[in-house]
């Protein structure tokens, strides 16, 4: 099909192995020179793209929420009505309102989050401009496994608070080495990382667990703007097994002003 004239030596199987998958891709390009695939794309019973003759480029195709009618499952279908290949991947990437309160949920990984006070109590639904609020998480998992996220995101009128610094609260520092006294999992390999509306954490390895031992995690935050706020809820999930995953219920949170 095409002619190549070169000299060279290959002192590895890498090298020679590129070049052999170079060649078959450009002698399947050559192949259909001249053959168009045309795209047909149907998701949810609805047509996105029918006939759409396809070059090179990068074809984009979404669909708005308010077009999906009913509460699934939905069928994607891709198919090619024209006479040369046709080569596709993609995406699913969705977004909830900001008005959303979205119920927990369980798949392998149960989470659950409460605000306490300094003593340790459950927080009600407001709190005062100033005050501490310790956030208190348990995990609860089915299965062993690796590579686990969790993800909890701040109502915006809180700010997380590093105890670790020697400017921060000598007080709440001890209160919050006394809680971690009592946290089951210090055992667990993990990576925390406190951000301005949120804090993550990273592990290595989760272990199963039992209803009577989760994982517990416990950080600090402050009050620091009067307001009326939603915190949506806990999220986790396996980095490489993402149906492995939960959430945890949201909750409001009201910031009131000092007195």
């Amino acid at each position: 099909m095409f002619e190549l004239d070169f000299d060279t030596t290959f002192y590895a199987t890498q090298g020679l192995t590129q070049t052999l998958i170079g060649l078959a891709e450009a002698a399947e390009v050559l192949k259909n020179e001249g053959r168009k695939p045309t795209l047909t794309v149907s998701f949810a019973e609805q047509e996105l793209a029918t006939g759409k003759s396809v070059g090179q480029a990068m074809e984009r195709i979404s669909v708005p929420g308010d077009r999906i009618e009913g509460t699934g499952p939905f069928e994607l279908a891709v198919s090619n009505g024209g006479s040369g290949p046709l080569y596709f991947g993609g995406f699913f990437s969705y977004a909830y309102p900001a008005a959303a309160r979205l119920p927990a949920r369980a798949s392998g990984l149960e989470l659950k989050r409460r605000y306490l006070d300094r003593a340790g109590n459950p927080i009600g639904g407001e709190v005062r401009v100033g005050d501490y609020v310790m956030v208190e998480l348990e995990l609860e998992v089915d299965e062993t496994g690796s590579m686990v996220v969790i993800d909890d995101p701040l109502p915006a009128g809180l700010e997380p608070v590093d105890t670790t610094f020697e400017t921060s609260d000598t007080e709440m520092a001890r209160v919050m080495e006394s809680a971690a006294g009592n946290d089951r999992s210090w055992w667990q390999s993990r990576y925390r990382e406190l951000r301005d509306d949120r804090v993550e954490w990273h592990f290595r390895q989760v272990w199963k667990t039992s209803p009577d031992y989760p994982i517990t995690l416990r950080y600090l935050t402050r009050a620091t703007t009067a307001g009326s706020y939603y915190a949506p809820g806990t999220r986790a999930e396996r980095m490489y097994q993402p149906h492995i995953r939960g959430r945890s219920r949201g909750r409001e949170l009201q910031v009131l002003p000092k007195p």
